[in-house]
């Protein structure tokens, strides 16, 4: 029962890969974690509608869950994925070191990808999905919370998270924001902050929190932050984007979670 149970889940996650280097991967992945046929996917996608990966990801983020959710969400419990580097597509570095799968990352380290790069890893009961050619700094742990980062500093790129109850900042070179128990993507430029609240309450701020927005969403609530104002407002609202719901799913899901828009 239980070999049958890890092969429905794996047939719900890799209801998106259909082709080449793809099926390889998951027929492997399959055998691996105990089904006996990897033919088993195709009768699993048939009653997978819709898949849970969007068909619009890249090959790379395709593998890069892939090897996420069978590597690590069906050999450990959520609470023993803490600190751990799970999925890895290219380069990840950790503290300037080039790092893989099964990396020990802890707050006040730096996570840098490169170029077709993505990495996705647990700290505490926090959650996240670094883009490409980006650079975030998990800020060192308040007293008596060890092993639980007091927020992120996003320097490059984008990043999706998703936090647990509790207070965290969120920090770029443009914006703050005091995060409570929030799911959101961020993506940072010189110039501006795009920072969607994917779900969950936050308050923004520009970065010299001479401005502020109360933000709660239910289901994805976006804005820009310029560093100087347009049309007397740093602050613009903007669509959502470069994200997507499915990506919202695993990284809870890696937390023992579910997000709010799957509740019941």
């Amino acid at each position: 029962m239980g070999r049958k149970f890890r092969c429905f889940e794996l047939g719900v996650f890799f209801g998106g890969l259909r082709e080449g280097r793809e099926q390889l991967l998951l027929q492997l992945l399959l055998v691996q974690t105990g089904c006996q046929s990897a033919t088993i996917f195709e009768e699993l996608n048939m009653k997978m509608q819709p898949p849970l990966l969007p068909h619009v990801c890249q090959r790379r983020r395709d593998l890069l869950l892939a090897g996420t959710v069978a590597g690590a969400l069906f050999t450990f419990p959520p609470l023993a994925m803490a600190g751990k580097l799970l999925g890895v597509a290219s380069e990840v570095y950790v503290n300037g070191k080039r790092s893989y799968r099964g990396a020990t990352i802890r707050p006040g380290d730096v996570v840098k990808t490169g170029g077709l790069s993505e990495a996705v890893f647990v700290v505490g009961k926090d959650v996240f999905m670094l883009r490409e050619h980006s650079e975030m700094h998990l800020l060192a742990s308040e007293p008596g919370t060890t092993g639980i980062a007091a927020g992120v500093r996003v320097v490059t790129g984008g990043l999706l998270s998703a936090f647990a109850s509790g207070e965290r900042k969120l920090l770029t070179a443009t914006a703050t924001a005091a995060i409570r128990g929030t799911a959101a993507y961020v993506e940072v430029s010189p110039e501006s902050t795009y920072l969607c609240t994917c779900y969950g309450t936050l308050e923004l701020a520009d970065s010299a929190g001479s401005a502020t927005q109360q933000v709660s969403a239910i289901h994805h609530d976006a804005y820009t932050v310029h560093a100087e104002g347009r049309g007397g407002s740093v602050f613009e609202s903007a669509q959502k984007r470069n994200h997507y719901d499915e990506e919202l799913r695993l990284l809870e899901t890696l937390a023992g979670r579910k997000p709010p828009f799957m509740a019941g």
